[in-house]
């Protein structure tokens, strides 16, 4: 059975199987569209190998983290980096779903389409309303809308016709 559990401290969610009964040798990391694999040495105490997790993590948001500090502005839109803050998600010897990958990455695709929408951090308009309309889209926001025309009759056209012929 797999169980989630939240590491408040770390900001981490634990994906495991309650039912396994060694302790996990392969670690997948998702933080901000990335992924990381750490994998438990031999004999390596877990313990250990979850010392290393954890600072995967923290590498992983300090590399987000020194992006920022490079360019203190985020004006450069083809630099976009993502939420150091942002919960990771750490699956303990289980592999994620498609759709928990699919998850991972439809937040970081909007994280990325609100910097790029943002003009504290892109200059460029026409990229502004690209990502407005791409996240209304994502958000169900830019849906069709019913517009209805009543066309007139042949016999209403026809006596319009013979009105303005008569003035």
């Amino acid at each position: 059975m797999i169980t989630s559990y939240t590491d408040h401290k770390q900001n981490i969610v634990v994906h495991h199987d309650t039912e396994a009964t060694e302790p996990a040798k392969r670690f997948i990391i998702w933080i901000e569209g990335r992924d990381r694999h750490v994998v438990a040495q031999d004999g390596e105490f877990p313990g250990a190998t979850w010392e290393r997790v954890v600072a995967s993590v923290q590498d992983m948001r300090q590399c987000l983290t020194e992006a920022e500090r490079r360019d203190p502005t985020w004006k450069n839109p083809a630099f976009i980096r993502g939420n150091p803050h942002r919960q990771a998600h750490v699956y303990a010897g289980i592999e994620p779903t498609r759709e928990q990958v699919a998850t991972h990455m439809k937040q970081w695709i909007i994280w990325t389409l609100w910097q790029l929408a943002c003009p504290e951090r892109n200059d460029n308009a026409m990229e502004r309303i690209a990502a407005l309309g791409a996240l209304a889209e994502l958000y169900g926001l830019h849906q069709p809308k019913a517009v209805y025309v009543t066309l007139p009759t042949l016999a209403q056209i026809e006596a319009e016709i013979a009105r303005r012929q008569v003035q």
